[in-house]
């Protein structure tokens, strides 16, 4: 699915609809997800071990930006700040599966994916006004 992605919208979009599914298949591995920053504070061992070196996720991420980024799809300036809220959302999303509700994370990561879309927001109705 990423692979196939044209832009990294589609791409992003095809990450978040894949870990909702590997979540369907093992709900442990979002448990761990969402616990590691936690747990790289309590443990320097842990810390030290990711420290300098880009986790798999976060590499795959840093790799699709880069490349949005010399395709002009983002601007270069904002690639930092792109792999950061990339990695936001898969945390939260990873700490929601584990902590609320993961029945839900596939229709979450659909609705994400229509936010991502642009199609989420349609214009309000409009009120007649009251005679």
């Amino acid at each position: 699915m990423v692979a196939e992605s044209t832009s990294l919208r589609g791409a992003f979009r095809a990450l978040i609809a894949t870990s909702a599914k590997l979540h369907e298949l093992d709900p442990t591995i979002t448990a761990f997800l969402s616990s590691l920053p936690v747990e790289i504070l309590r443990h320097d061992e842990l810390a030290e071990s990711v420290r300098g070196k880009p986790t798999e996720v976060v590499a795959i991420f840093e790799q699709l930006i880069e490349s949005a980024a010399r395709e002009g799809e983002i601007a270069r300036e904002m690639a930092p700040h792109v792999l950061a809220m990339f990695v936001s959302c898969t945390m939260g999303f990873s700490l929601y599966a584990a902590a609320v509700d993961g029945t839900e994370l596939v229709a979450i990561a659909d609705v994400f994916g229509a936010l991502l879309d642009g199609t989420l927001f349609r214009e309000p109705r409009r009120r007649r006004p009251r005679r």
